[in-house]
């Protein structure tokens, strides 16, 4: 059974979304362009504050629930957040922004400087740790 801890989640899934796409505007639109940097490290520098917002929106979102959840749970969450957030990118990135499908896989790539892996690894695992390390002793 789908529990509603996993509906929450999405919700927060969708907070984290938008607030990547904000993020995400904001670098290219003003913080590269200020600081003259190459994209890929402006994408590194800035990557601990992705790591930094996912962590203390996961951590609220334990935190506030009233549903109880298990680590198998987090597991999931993570998991589940990793398939939206894949499906996003594809959807948006391929369909509305008209990128390639090799340009959207490209960035998968971190031997080419590029940080969108670490950045999904940390969606699929913030919900174990902020679990295991502050909820589940």
């Amino acid at each position: 059974m789908f529990k509603n801890i996993y509906w929450q989640s999405i919700l927060v899934w969708l907070t984290i979304a938008v607030i990547t796409i904000f993020f995400g505007a904001f670098r290219e639109i003003v913080f590269i362009p200020s600081t003259g940097l190459d994209g890929n490290i402006a994408r590194a520098l800035l990557l601990p504050i992705a790591f930094i917002y996912i962590y203390l929106l996961t951590y609220i979102f334990f935190k506030k629930t009233k549903i109880s959840f298990t680590l198998d749970d987090s597991i999931k969450i993570g998991g589940l957040w990793l398939i939206l957030t894949i499906i996003f990118e594809f959807s948006f990135g391929g369909l509305i922004m008209g990128n390639s499908i090799e340009k959207l896989i490209a960035d998968y790539n971190p031997l080419e400087g590029k940080t969108w892996a670490f950045f999904l690894v940390f969606m699929f695992v913030a919900p174990y740790f902020v679990a295991k390390f502050n909820f589940k002793k």
